[in-house]
């Protein structure tokens, strides 16, 4: 095993950067309040390991990486989430695809661990040691293994994540760890193809979500929202609500305060938050600096003062 490596981050540009080898993905707070977000790693061979925590309500949306299997067991700390619009519930294991969706939403005070490993070597394990067709096991599903199995597996990733797990160290350890994975998951669920109304709504929120980012300076309307991706009213609201739990209307806003406080970050110049407030067409800078510390539990001003003085 690779040295155990633990981060704290109070900003989601940083932990999007640590998260990016597994996914291309965009946080933003789905409430109010400042951020912390714990990450925890150490690697078995070519197997990523590794625990996060939220301390408030999150969502993540993007697209997984597409040479890497996660497999993630639900405990009942990371319970109260959803993964694609599916209430999580302890016991569970999480298989996510490679290349696949992310729409999660997180819960606060949640607290999860997952192992990423390279698709070459589940596929090895699942033609030779199974009889699978390559490539067949890994659409995304939610595996029901007993409680006893899920416990298992919930301790040695933990044991693992914690520098306990003398049982894969050394060489063949990726496999081995592998191995066991598979034989947890490989009967527990069928990878059923989703509904098509599912499969729409992904659809649509990957569309808008597109559209809102490439627009952030003249945020889009509605309207707007609804001619580009060619759903109803109802449809829309609907497939935010269901992916994201929050309405597209507060998407917007809450991207368009998260790119605020990248940009104040970012600038080196005096008087840098009235210039990213114009910049971004908030209308009244008094309403945005209110709307800014209701959001990220503190004020522009104080972004500004309290990540210079860290530098």
């Amino acid at each position: 095993m690779t040295p155990i490596v633990e981060y704290t981050y109070h900003s989601i540009e940083q932990a999007q950067a640590a998260f990016s080898n597994l996914w291309h993905v965009k946080f933003a707070q789905r409430e109010a309040g400042e951020l912390e977000i714990r990450f925890q790693t150490t690697a078995v061979g070519r197997c990523l390991v590794y625990q996060s925590s939220s301390n408030i309500p999150m969502i993540s949306t993007g697209t997984r990486t597409p040479d890497v299997v996660t497999i993630s067991p639900i405990s009942a700390k990371c319970e109260r989430g959803k993964y694609r619009g599916q209430q999580l519930k302890a016991d569970q294991v999480l298989v996510m695809d490679p290349g696949g969706d992310v729409f999660q939403q997180i819960a606060a005070n949640h607290h999860q661990t997952a192992v990423s490993i390279p698709l070459d070597l589940m596929d090895r394990i699942a033609r030779a040691e199974y009889g699978f067709e390559t490539g067949s096991q890994w659409k995304w599903r939610v595996a029901n293994p007993t409680h006893r199995e899920s416990n298992i597996l919930c301790k040695t990733i933990d044991s693992i994540v914690s520098g306990q797990a003398h049982d894969f160290i050394g060489p063949n350890a990726e496999i081995r760890l592998a191995e066991m994975i598979f034989a947890t998951v490989r009967d527990r669920s069928q990878a059923s193809s989703e509904p098509q109304k599912h499969l729409n709504r992904r659809g649509i929120v990957r569309k808008a979500e597109e559209f809102i980012r490439a627009h952030l300076c003249d945020p889009p309307s509605i309207l707007d929202l609804c001619e580009f991706t060619g759903a109803g009213r109802r449809a829309l609201f609907y497939a935010f609500d269901e992916l994201l739990g929050m309405s597209p209307i507060a998407y917007l806003k809450a991207a368009r305060l998260q790119e605020a406080r990248r940009r104040i970050l970012a600038s080196d110049q005096q008087h840098c938050v009235q210039l990213v407030a114009s910049n971004l067409n908030f209308a009244h800078l008094g309403q945005f600096s209110i709307d800014y510390a209701k959001h990220f539990g503190e004020s522009p001003s104080q972004t500004c003062n309290r990540f210079d003085a860290a530098e």
